[in-house]
């Protein structure tokens, strides 16, 4: 599995923009805070969210192995990214999230 995801994720920053199926977000998500550590899949069902996350990834969601890796946080999944999905990255990400948080 870690070598076909890490195949799957070589291709994560040149893959282009393809459609995506919209999952129902869950129930918790839009009661909670994001970071890092929240499954990708909350995070881009909630549109600020996924905007936050866009903004330094802007293919993850689109990517054609999302449906595989949803229930993963962006710090997990960066295990598996093989240097595709940096430490600085993440931090960014996770301070774009956090920060939707501290909004009224």
């Amino acid at each position: 599995m870690r070598f076909a995801t890490g195949l799957v994720l070589a291709a994560l920053l040149t893959t282009p923009a393809l459609a995506q199926n919209a999952s129902p977000p869950p129930a918790a998500a839009a009661a909670s805070a994001f970071s890092a550590d929240t499954p990708l899949q909350a995070v881009v069902a909630d549109p600020a969210a996924k905007a936050a996350l866009e903004k330094t990834l802007p293919t993850l969601a689109k990517h054609p192995a999302f449906e595989q890796f949803k229930s993963m946080s962006l710090r997990e999944l960066q295990a598996y990214a093989e240097g595709q999905i940096t430490n600085e990255m993440v931090a960014k990400v996770d301070a774009d999230l956090k920060a939707l948080s501290a909004k009224p």
